[in-house]
């Protein structure tokens, strides 16, 4: 998953509710994606005062890292994906080929 995809990803999953076996396999999807402290300064993420807005640049040049999802995870993730009623058509640029790879 290149930065772009984890960080979209880790913001989308971040705000899901659901009962307890939800929340567990979304947290271990959340800490395989989450980004290091490296990362989120190479894309210059930047978080609102209350942590709800966060406006980050795109990076070009850096190769995917590879996420070690488990089967149960990668259905999920793209399942949650399916159901996100938020996309903008913008968001093809990345979200088509995450999904494919999933």
């Amino acid at each position: 998953m290149t930065l772009n995809e984890r960080q979209h990803c880790f913001i989308i999953l971040g705000v899901q509710e659901g009962n307890v076996a939800e929340i567990n396999i979304l947290s271990k999807i959340l800490d395989k994606i989450k980004l290091t402290e490296e990362e989120q300064a190479l894309i210059d993420l930047k978080l609102s005062n209350d942590g709800q807005i966060a406006t980050w640049s795109a990076p070009t040049g850096h190769d995917p890292m590879h996420v070690d999802l488990e089967d149960a995870e990668a259905n999920k993730l793209k399942a949650v994906l399916n159901a996100w009623p938020r996309f903008r058509p913008t968001d093809t640029a990345w979200l088509s080929g995450l999904i494919a790879k999933l």
